[in-house]
């Protein structure tokens, strides 16, 4: 079995990226799944609107009702350990994505790579399952202005003066987060991974994605047309999958438009 993981940073159009490799008949996407560990299937919420525990869609994960790490800190001493062969089981989610799988079809998981989710391929190549990673690159500049308007959450809600005092003080934390390990994870993936990491630019694949699309086929061997037709129609269905973007919110069970075009 095939598992797919786009990585990179977040704010970087990982979740434009996201659903739109999604939209292969070959794949199923599961989102964010280290939300699922983060949270537990009780909190965790799907793109069709359910919490993950009654989707059927994710009817493998619904008994993972206790988060796995509260704290993001301890989930990368976690990730360490098992990194370093001290520790068996990271993750639930790991372990029920992939023994839940149809036959034929590759996983798709979006959780990026931040400082507590960078060993997931790790854990994913651990239960024997060929592994390609997708590592999303955008500007800076881009990156970082989207950091200061603060996160995910705080967009959707709308940001009071308090959560934009909290945004500039969490910055230094974000900025070391994104260059430090949203940046060195790809050389890391590199080294243990070799050719199947697959770099793309935002800038590039949102305007022309056929070059990437190509290559995500061909070395995935993953059926492209749909991927090609939804973005030529610009219509990304949302399907199901933990919801974790401001793209997705509010958008259960129907379509999104990529907005740089």
């Amino acid at each position: 079995m095939t598992v797919i993981y786009i990585a990179g940073y977040g704010r970087s159009g990982s979740t434009a990226l996201e659903l739109l490799v999604a939209q292969s008949p070959s794949v199923i996407s599961l989102g964010e799944l280290v939300q699922v560990d983060r949270y537990g299937s009780n909190a965790a919420v799907c793109t069709c609107g359910k919490p993950v525990v009654d989707c059927n869609h994710y009817k493998n994960l619904s008994d993972l009702e206790k988060p796995v790490f509260t704290n993001k800190f301890s989930y990368l001493f976690l990730s360490i350990l098992y990194f370093l062969n001290i520790r068996s089981e990271l993750s639930g989610s790991v372990s029920k994505a992939v023994d839940g799988l149809p036959e034929g079809k590759a996983l798709l998981d979006s959780s990026k790579s931040t400082f507590y989710s960078l060993f997931r391929p790790f854990e994913y190549r651990k239960k024997g399952r060929k592994v390609y990673i997708i590592y999303n690159k955008r500007r800076t500049k881009d990156t970082l202005a989207s950091l200061l308007r603060g996160s995910n959450r705080d967009l959707e809600k709308g940001m009071s003066f308090p959560d934009k005092i909290k945004t500039y003080l969490l910055l230094p934390f974000r900025v070391i987060n994104f260059f430090f390990f949203g940046r060195a994870s790809l050389y890391v993936y590199k080294i243990f991974f070799g050719s199947n990491v697959i770099e793309v630019k935002y800038e590039e694949w949102v305007d022309d994605p056929n070059e990437m699309i190509y290559a995500i086929g061909r070395a995935t061997n993953i059926s492209t047309e749909k991927i090609e037709n939804a973005y030529g129609e610009n219509r990304l269905y949302v399907g199901h999958a933990v919801a974790g973007n401001r793209m997705r919110a509010n958008k259960y069970g129907q379509y999104v438009t990529l907005g740089k075009r």
